[in-house]
């Protein structure tokens, strides 16, 4: 028996790119939910668009303070830096991060 499996929706032109490495490496490890949030701040900022908390958590049907563990453990793995991160924890910018707020690609690479 074949067990192919083929995904319905694809355009190429509309796509975010992963590199494997967080497949095999940072994937595996994460919760569940903190990959969502990972993945669609990715989108995002491929898209070029600020990222905002708020919207993460409505978007996801998660809590705030879902979004903001999931951004910690992210920092801890290495993949968004320290700085920003703790601004947002703060409280500074009403939980908007900019797109310095950078997933670190070249660290998947």
């Amino acid at each position: 028996m074949n067990d192919k499996i083929t995904l319905l929706y694809n355009v190429q032109n509309e796509v975010t790119v992963l590199p494997n490495k967080f497949i095999d490496e940072y994937m595996i490890k994460a919760d569940g939910e903190y990959v969502k949030i990972y993945l669609l701040i990715l989108r995002l900022q491929g898209m070029g668009l600020p990222v905002d908390v708020d919207h993460l958590a409505d978007h996801l049907e998660l809590t705030r303070k879902d979004v903001l563990r999931a951004l910690s453990y992210w920092e801890k793995a290495g993949l968004c830096r320290r700085r920003q991160l703790l601004r947002l924890l703060q409280g500074h910018k009403k939980g908007l991060l900019h797109r310095r707020l950078l997933l670190y690609r070249r660290r998947l690479h």
